[in-house]
């Protein structure tokens, strides 16, 4: 009867053994998603700050729009603050869609990631009469 007993016990490390490789692999392929992208740029996460006319700027919610149904306000003309180190870009502001009505998100100094150089800022295309859809900017 000792076999057996030892045998169950084996076969239980065994499978608790395999849930543990099983776990690692499934974060380590989350994570590495998380890390690789097509380098378009997020803003990152912003309490809402309102400017003196009471307009929303920099709010970042997860459900921003991405798509419009009015053409979207001129681009605020923006003064870069001081750039903080030579690797530094600048990436301009934009408008994104809450749904309701456009908010403004400043812009701002950002070390690129490796590899890239430059920024291809995104904008607002009009797909038809009252459809607008934001075309995410890039690193280049």
């Amino acid at each position: 009867m000792v076999p057996l007993k030892r045998e169950a016990e084996m076969t239980r490390r065994r499978s608790v053994s395999g849930r543990v490789t099983t776990m690692v692999a499934v974060a380590s392929l989350v994570a590495g998603s998380a890390c690789t992208s097509s380098h378009s740029y997020h803003h990152r996460d912003r309490t809402r700050v309102t400017d003196s006319q009471g307009d929303v700027v920099n709010e970042r919610r997860e459900d921003e729009g991405r798509y419009a149904h009015k053409a979207p306000p001129a681009d605020r003309p923006e003064t870069p603050p001081p750039q903080p180190g030579a690797q530094y870009v600048w990436v301009p502001g934009h408008y994104s869609w809450d749904g309701n009505d456009f908010q403004w998100h400043s812009g701002e100094w950002t070390a690129p990631p490796t590899g890239y150089h430059s920024w291809a800022p995104g904008h607002w295309q009009q797909t038809g009469s009252n459809n607008w859809v934001y075309v995410e900017g890039q690193w280049r």
